[in-house]
């Protein structure tokens, strides 16, 4: 979610990427997802392929008036890449 908005958001995006101390919030985020060795795919934190249907309803509901670029197929893309642990772009 932080590369879908980080574009809308930039005020947010600098200064988390400030307090990670990176060029970019998201760069900043992996690196620290990196020094910790955590996990950076929902697969790897238990969550069912399936569940990835599962969380779109919800997910819309709860932001769907405070991110308007946000669709069913953006969201269903987005759960999909995490839940691969592929980076964002």
């Amino acid at each position: 979610m932080l590369a879908l908005n980080a574009p809308h958001t930039p005020e947010a995006e600098r200064r988390i990427a400030s307090a990670l101390t990176a060029h970019t919030a998201v760069e900043g985020l992996a690196a620290l997802y990196a020094r910790l060795d955590a996990p950076t795919a929902l697969r790897d934190c238990g969550m069912p392929e399936d569940g990835i249907a599962e969380a779109v309803e919800p997910i819309l509901a709860a932001v769907s008036s405070s991110a308007p670029a946000l669709t069913r197929d953006s969201l269903t893309a987005l759960l999909r890449a995490a839940w691969t642990g592929e980076s964002p772009r």
